[in-house]
C-alpha cells in the first residue's frame, strides 16, 4: 500500500521533500540516512548552467549525453513506494570545446500536467496506488510517466515508459512535442521501454505485452525513417512481467522468466501492479524464439529460473542464436518481502541475497536445444555494447558492478563476453554509479569513452565521469561536477555533434 505523510515523516522525512533542494539539505540526508536515499529524492526545478570540470574532457568527445529516469517522487506529502517509479525527467549534458552544460526537463505527459495543475497525485502507477481508494479502479496504470529510456529516432528524442506510446522532445531545446506513436495499428498498450536497433539495417524493434487470460506480445519493426515494416501479435503461454528482450536479424527472443502475475487485487484497486508479482522458480524460464518470417513456427525452449532486467545483445551463428544477458537467481531486490528498491524510499537500506551475473544462452535451432553458460559472476547490472553492433556478433560488453548485497553499484567494468575477463574501476563505497553510455571511436568495441552519471554520498551531489574504454581501470579522464544531487537515472543515449 502507499506510504502516507506520517510514514514519510517517520522514515525519509518530509524535510527531504521540501520545495527546494540545497547542498546542505543533501549533505544532511547523506549523514542521517543511508546516503543512497538521495537516489529516491526529487530534483526540484529545471536547471541550465555550465558545470564545473575536474580534469580535461577529451577534445574528440563533443555531443550530448541524454539520460532518463524518475525525477519526481512525491506530491502533497504522498510519496512513491518504489525507486523505480516516478515522473520522467530528461537530463542533457552538452559537451563542447572542453566545457559541459547541464540541463534537466520534466516530460510534460498528460499525467504530469494534470497532477501539476492539482498539486497531487491522481493516478495509480506501477508501484504505488493513488491516494484515494476510488482513484484506483480498475487498478491498471492508465498513463505513461515517460521515465525509463530515451532514444534518438525519427529526428527527435523519445522518452519511454511501459504504458502506452513514448513522448517526443526536441533534442536541442528539450521542448515537448507530444506523444510519438511507434505504430498506428491498434493494441500495443504496454509498449516496453527497451528497443533494439539493428547494426545491419538500422531498423528498430519494439515489443508490447498484453496482459489477461490470453496474454500476447506485439512485435513492431520500424525502419530508420519511421516506416512500420512489420507489426504482428504472438500468443504467449502464460502471463508475466518482462522488461527487456533480445533481437537478431531474423528473430525476436522473449525470456519469459519465472514470475507469476495475479491481476485480481490490482483490478480491485487494492494492490499495485508490482505487488501482484510473485517469483515462482518452480515454473522455470521459457525462451520463446519468434521468427521475423510469420510463416515459420515459433519455438519454445525451457531454461533455468532466472530474472532478467536487461540483455547485452544477441546474434546468429549458423543454426545457433547466441544471447548474452544479466540475470538473478531471484529478484529479491525488486519484489517480495522488503525489497531493497522499496526500503530505500523509506530511508532504510536492506540486503539482497541474489546478485546479477552475466549469462549466455546458446540456442541451437536445428537440434532444438538450449544451453546456458555463466560468463562471469559478481554483482553487475545495466549492460551495454557498441551501439552499432545490435544483432551482430560482439566480444565486449560494459556494465556497472557493486558489492554483494547491494543493487546500488559503485564501479564500471568492461567484460570480455567470450572469456569473462574484466577491466574495471571502482569509485568507492560512498559512490553510486549508473549505467555507462559507450561513445565509440569508429567500429572498435573497446576504443572510445564511457560516460556515467554518479552520486557522491559524502557531498550529496552528483557528477558525470568520463573513462577511457580501452583502459577502464585507469579511472576517470574527467569529472563533471553538478551543483546538486540527481535521482536514480536508468538509461541514456549519446548524440555525436562532430
Amino acid at each position: 500500500m502507499a506510504i502516507t505523510r506520517r510514514h514519510c515523516i517517520q522514515s525519509l522525512g518530509l524535510m527531504a521533500l521540501a520545495s527546494a533542494t540545497s547542498p546542505c539539505l543533501a549533505t544532511q540526508l547523506a549523514n542521517e540516512y543511508p546516503w543512497q536515499a538521495l537516489l529516491g529524492v526529487s530534483l526540484v526545478g529545471e536547471h541550465d548552467y555550465q558545470a564545473e570540470i575536474e580534469g580535461e574532457i577529451p577534445t574528440s568527445l563533443e555531443g550530448t549525453l541524454y539520460r532518463n529516469g524518475p525525477g519526481l517522487f512525491e506530491r502533497a506529502g504522498y510519496r512513491k513506494q518504489h525507486i523505480l517509479d516516478g515522473d520522467g525527467m530528461i537530463q542533457a549534458i552538452d559537451l563542447m570545446n572542453g566545457k559541459a552544460r547541464y540541463r534537466n526537463h520534466f516530460v510534460r505527459t498528460p499525467k504530469y500536467l494534470r497532477e501539476q495543475a492539482t498539486g497531487r497525485f491522481l493516478y495509480p502507477t506501477w508501484t504505488t496506488l493513488a491516494p484515494e481508494l476510488w482513484e484506483n479502479f480498475p487498478g491498471t496504470p492508465p498513463f505513461s510517466q515517460a521515465g525509463v529510456t530515451t532514444y534518438l529516432m525519427d529526428g527527435i528524442l523519445t522518452a519511454h515508459d511501459e504504458v502506452g506510446q513514448p513522448f517526443a522532445l526536441n533534442p536541442d531545446s528539450l521542448e515537448d512535442m507530444g506523444q510519438h506513436r511507434i505504430s498506428p495499428k491498434g493494441g500495443a498498450i504496454y509498449l516496453k521501454a527497451h528497443a533494439k536497433q539493428s547494426g545491419t539495417t538500422g531498423n528498430w524493434t519494439f515489443i508490447s505485452w498484453s496482459h489477461g487470460l490470453a496474454p500476447s506480445v506485439d512485435i513492431i519493426v520500424r525502419s530508420p525513417n519511421g516506416r512500420v515494416i512489420d507489426h504482428r501479435k504472438v500468443s504467449m503461454p502464460r502471463d508475466c512481467y518482462i522488461h527487456d528482450f533480445f533481437a537478431t536479424e531474423h528473430f525476436t527472443i522473449i525470456d519469459l522468466h519465472a514470475i507469476e502475475f495475479n491481476p485480481l487485487p490490482m483490478l480491485a484497486g487494492l494492490y499495485s501492479f508490482t505487488d501482484c508479482l510473485k517469483w515462482s522458480p518452480a515454473l522455470g524460464n521459457q525462451i520463446i524464439v519468434i521468427p521475423r518470417d510469420s510463416g515459420q513456427p515459433v519455438k519454445f525452449f525451457p531454461a533455468p529460473a532466472r530474472f532478467m532486467w536487461h540483455s547485452f545483445n544477441a546474434w546468429e551463428k549458423g543454426s545457433e542464436i547466441i544471447a548474452d544477458f544479466i540475470a538473478y537467481d531471484a529478484p529479491d531486490h525488486f519484489i517480495g518481502k522488503d525489497p531493497q528498491m522499496k526500503a530505500i524510499m523509506q530511508g532504510r537500506c536492506t540486503r539482497t541475497y541474489h546478485s546479477g551475473m552475466a549469462y549466455r544462452y546458446i540456442i541451437n535451432l536445428q537440434r532444438a536445444t538450449l544451453r546456458e553458460e555463466l560468463i562471469t559472476d559478481g554483482n553487475i547490472e545495466f549492460p551495454i555494447i557498441h551501439p552499432k553492433l545490435g544483432g551482430l556478433a560482439c566480444q565486449f560488453g560494459y556494465a556497472t558492478f557493486g558489492a554483494p548485497g547491494q543493487f546500488f553499484h559503485s564501479g564500471i567494468t568492461r567484460i570480455d563476453l567470450n572469456t569473462g575477463a574484466q577491466d574495471q574501476y571502482d569509485f568507492g563505497e560512498k559512490v553510486h554509479v549508473g549505467e555507462a553510455i559507450y561513445v565509440p571511436e569508429g567500429m572498435s568495441e573497446n576504443r572510445g569513452f564511457l560516460l556515467s552519471m554518479a552520486l557522491n554520498g559524502d557531498t550529496g551531489k552528483s557528477f558525470i565521469a568520463i573513462l577511457n574504454a580501452t583502459h577502464v581501470s585507469a579511472g576517470p579522464l574527467a569529472l563533471i561536477h553538478l551543483r546538486h544531487h540527481t535521482p536514480l537515472s536508468f538509461h541514456g543515449t549519446w548524440s555525436d555533434k562532430r
